[in-house]
């Protein structure tokens, strides 16, 4: 993909977000995080313009 899509995923289980974040790379989407809480997410989105 010429700009990959940034993509925060929110997952509590840490083995399944880096999984699920493996995989998305692997498929050209650009992962800027994993967090573990919806609040957290938004903290993320926040301070990070994503």
């Amino acid at each position: 993909m010429d700009n990959p899509i940034k993509i925060l995923i929110v997952e509590d289980e840490m083995i399944i977000g880096a999984n699920i974040s493996l995989q998305l790379s692997e498929l050209g989407y650009d992962v800027v995080g994993i967090v573990p809480r919806g609040e957290e997410a938004l903290i993320h989105v926040g301070q990070n313009n994503v």
